[in-house]
């Protein structure tokens, strides 16, 4: 089943604790049909100080993402190379609005595990990360043409032992975030740090 907040009335304090999202809504038809997070709270309703979305990527469809609220740590699993996490467009159905993607917002650690795919989706959605963001051997970030951003406040870290298809396409070092990079790194289009 999908975490599904889709109302701009909906309101989500998380300041701790764990969600695990085993698979998407797999009901045709039904509400985010393929969607595992599909939130539309107004930001003003949003309060995010902690807390930890673990995503599992099943073996036989892919994980559709689209949240106005930022996540705290956000971690995707999967045991196979042939799906992927992205963000999307939400179409509606009877009783939710259609929304546009949103970028994919971590406030602290983003972790792609095992086989985790994760792609910046058809409408290439910016990823913006504030801590960590490990790729475990195995798993895979392939980016496309959006932008890459490390925003954080103090030092973080890009732990690549995985694999950054054709590299990062735009990287951005936002605010006063301080990257430290462990292997190699490849960008095709520009780098920009903050002043």
């Amino acid at each position: 089943a999908s975490f599904t907040l889709p109302y701009p009335d909906n309101t989500m304090d998380i300041s701790g604790g764990t969600i695990n999202i085993l698979s998407p809504n797999t009901i045709a038809g039904g509400s985010a049909t393929s969607f595992s997070i599909l939130i539309g709270a107004n930001p003003n309703n949003i309060s995010i100080s902690g807390g930890t979305f673990n995503v599992s990527i099943p073996n036989t469809r892919d994980v559709y993402l689209l949240s106005t609220a930022p996540f705290w740590d956000l971690n995707f699993i999967s045991q196979t190379t042939n799906r992927s996490a992205q963000p999307r467009n939400y179409a509606n159905n009877a009783t939710i609005p259609g929304m546009s993607a949103q970028p994919l917002q971590v406030l602290n650690n983003l972790t792609l595990t095992d086989r985790a795919i994760l792609t910046s989706g058809n409408q290439n959605m910016d990823v913006l990360v504030g801590g960590n963001f490990t790729i475990q051997p195995n798993a895979r970030y392939t980016p496309g043409s959006n932008t890459t951003i490390f925003d954080g406040e103090n030092s973080q870290e890009l732990v690549n032992q995985g694999t950054i298809t054709n590299g990062f396409n735009h990287l951005e070092l936002a605010h006063k975030s301080n990257l430290g990079i462990a292997n190699d790194l490849m960008v095709r289009g520009w780098l920009i740090t903050a002043e």
